[in-house]
């Protein structure tokens, strides 16, 4: 309960977007808010670049200041995006999100949920607290060990970087949580179509299957729609972050050595690629859950004898393949594993670029 009321708290206070019930939309009061707090972002982040500028770019290499550069823009650009899509112009389609989640639940015979939000802080609660104690551990060592080594009129401009990375990590949990409730769904869907398939007057039961996978498919272009841009901002920030770090923590080990500081880029490194684990494999493992419909329809398909059934059947496998389930962002790159080795084989090649480019 307590973990619940912190991070209710922390999402006021911050303006990560959230969605507490379908029936219950974001106040006028707090939209305000949320912008206001945007144009925190814009101003604390010229207040930084310029302040870096003058006080911490000419400590560092030439390719650490521009790595640096582009993160602060992208992940200010990133959160100002992301408020926008989900607090002002998206609220509706998320309230719409829930609504359909909520039928797919009474027609799969789930208990009623009140909040899925909260619903799913309190499924992944040791991870979530797992996650704050490793981001404030960081940003507290982090906070101290540079202090001591730049000084505070230096490390000061960092920051504001802090809270919008804490941000980015709720970014990446609101969307590994949404994934997965999509996910557990169409698994439990697959179960009771498997079993309902076996019997010999099912053509009813089929139908109304159907009906709640296309809603399911519905909530992944949902996901699409509203996140796939961020997605791919999302995807660019990991891959910067973590060169930049990389280069930070070599630069560090030969010219300044401090194990605290090596160690906190290590950690910040470690935390952005299990960001981008993350998403790719919920999104992967929903959509391998999602078109296993078709192997499932295909089998019986073949097994059974009556016709009426081995049609409806026929129909239901192309219209999951028509419907294509799959997470992507803009419609074409697909959100799966294969995306998190292209994440990392990109980044081992831009490392290797920089560090020649140092040279």
């Amino acid at each position: 309960m307590y973990i619940i009321k912190l991070v209710e708290f922390l999402h006021k206070i911050l303006a990560i977007p959230y969605l507490k019930s379908p029936d219950n939309p974001t106040s006028t009061y707090r939209k305000v808010y949320c912008f206001l707090l945007m144009l925190g972002v814009i101003y604390l982040s010229i207040w930084q670049l310029s302040g870096k500028f003058g006080d911490v770019y000419p400590i560092f290499k030439p390719s650490i200041v521009l790595l640096d550069i582009m993160v602060c823009i992208l992940i200010a650009f990133f959160d100002i995006y992301d408020n926008t899509v989900r607090i002002f112009l998206n609220e509706k389609q998320f309230c719409r999100f829930y609504q359909k989640l909520k039928r797919i639940d009474q027609f799969l015979g789930l208990s009623a949920t009140k909040s899925y939000f909260f619903s799913g802080i309190a499924q992944y609660k040791t991870s979530i607290i797992t996650m704050h104690a490793i981001v404030f551990a960081t940003f507290c060592s982090d906070l101290y060990s540079n202090t001591a080594v730049m000084g505070w009129h230096v490390h000061k401009y960092n920051m504001a970087n802090f809270v919008l990375k804490y941000k980015f990590t709720w970014f990446v949990v609101h969307l590994h949580m949404s994934a997965n409730a999509i996910r557990q769904r169409f698994c439990l869907l697959n179960a009771r179509f498997h079993d309902i398939i076996r019997y010999p007057k099912c053509e009813t039961h089929i139908l109304n299957y159907m009906k709640c996978h296309d809603m399911l498919c519905g909530l992944i272009e949902f996901v699409n729609d509203t996140y796939s841009f961020q997605i791919l901002i999302l995807e660019k920030i990991i891959a910067l972050h973590v060169i930049e770090t990389t280069c930070l923590c070599l630069w560090f080990a030969s010219e300044n050595f401090n194990a605290v500081t090596f160690l906190n880029n290590f950690v910040w490194s470690v935390d952005f690629m299990i960001c981008g684990a993350l998403i790719c494999f919920s999104l992967g493992k929903a959509s391998a859950a999602a078109q296993r419909m078709v192997v499932l329809c295909q089998n019986a398909h073949c097994n059974t004898k009556n016709p009426v059934k081995r049609k409806i059947l026929m129909q239901f496998s192309k219209q999951v393949v028509l419907t294509e389930p799959d997470f992507c962002c803009l419609g074409f790159v697909s959100v799966n594993y294969s995306l998190f080795l292209k994440l990392l084989t990109s980044i081992c090649n831009y490392i290797v670029i920089v560090l020649q480019f140092d040279e």
